[in-house]
């Protein structure tokens, strides 16, 4: 199970590393910001705790959201949330914590595969 949410204000990258580490995530890889078709995708970052959750957040806004989803609100940057098999109460503690920190309202992840989430 996925969720997602976008940002409002532009959050500072050296916070949410923070934010993260103290609820027991480690930053697993991230990717610089790229060019993408006619558009520039920004810099993504993703994070695992040892249950396996995961965290995606876009360090800016997410140019594909409105094609994706017509009703996606403006945002500064966005964040996903997927649940881990083994431990699926630790997403809902961090989308709970990411809601206390910035204000998150999260929707879950529709059927279509989320393009940043790499696949097996």
């Amino acid at each position: 199970m996925g969720w997602t949410a976008f940002v409002q204000t532009r959050l500072v990258r050296t916070h949410v590393n923070a934010l993260l580490e103290r609820q027991g995530f480690r930053l697993a890889f991230h990717l610089p910001a790229c060019r993408r078709r006619h558009s520039w995708l920004p810099a993504q970052y993703h994070y695992t705790d040892a249950a396996g959750t995961e965290v995606i957040w876009l360090s800016g806004q997410d140019p594909e959201a409105r094609e994706q989803d017509p009703t996606a609100p403006e945002h500064r940057s966005r964040f996903w949330v997927y649940a881990a098999r083994r431990a699926p109460e630790r997403a809902e503690q961090i989308l709970i914590r990411l809601r206390q920190a910035w204000g998150l309202d999260w929707r879950p992840v529709t059927a279509q595969a989320n393009p940043l989430r790499p696949t097996s």
